[in-house]
This record gives C-alpha cells, structure tokens and sequence, in this order.
C-alpha cells in the first residue's frame, strides 16, 4: 500500500463540526488520485525511488455518510509495480482505511457521535451505519 496523505485534518475537523460545506469522499479520493505522480516515489519493499510504474487497478466499496445518509460507492484502486523489487502496491489516499469499505470520516463521526452522548449506541447503528444492532 502507497499511503497518500491530504488535507485529512481539516476534512476531519469541517465534518465533525457539521459545517455547511458538504465534502464529498468520492470527490476527493479523485482528485488526489487525478493528481498523484508516481515518478518520483519509494517503493516501501525495497526503497528504490522512481521504479514504480502502474500495475492494474482493482474495484472496492468506498462507504461515507453525506447529506444524512449513507453513501456506498465503487471506486477503482490503481496499482503499481516497482519494476527493481517485483513488489505490487496500491494507492490509497489517506480518507481510505486499508481493507474497510468505510472512509476514515466516517469512522470518526461515529466515534465523536458516540463520545458526545447525542445518541444511543442503537441509535448511532441506525442511523449512521444503516444496521440495526437488536
């Protein structure tokens, strides 16, 4: 995995706040995606710098909460292959968490809902997650 870090923090802090602007993941997962340059990376198996060249892509759910309900997308995660190593990588940018269909936002409005004690855990499953927990 090629962690790629944005602008997490302040995606996090806007969200949690429930600020107007709505942020949409998907979005943003394409723009850093649009604009990664993998010419002058590491590869994180071997160290070597600028051997990673695109590999494949494979398809995974991308699970977020905007506009009061819950969003559920595929999106399409590129790979690259460092050509001195032979290892495989895939880019995830930092909002993904690593074999969880649901974006770290997400996670993290789950959590400050419930360390926030505006709702119940029964409620919080109901209503951000979309599951009944009875």
């Amino acid at each position: 995995m090629i962690p790629y870090f944005t602008n997490l923090c302040k995606l996090i802090t806007e969200k949690i706040k429930n600020i107007t602007k709505i942020f949409c993941e998907e979005q943003i997962y394409q723009e850093k995606v649009d604009n990664f340059k993998h010419h002058g990376e590491r590869c994180l198996r071997c160290g070597a710098v600028g051997r990673l060249n695109p590999y494949g892509s494979y398809w995974r759910h991308m699970v977020y909460h905007a506009d009061s309900k819950i969003e559920d997308k595929r999106i399409k995660v590129i790979r690259f292959k460092c050509t001195s190593c032979g290892a495989t990588h895939a880019l995830l940018p930092d909002i993904l968490i690593p074999y969880s269909p649901y974006t770290l936002s997400f996670k993290l409005t789950v959590l400050h809902t419930y360390f926030k004690r505006e709702k119940t855990v029964v409620s919080i499953c109901e209503y951000l997650i979309g599951v009944s927990c009875m």
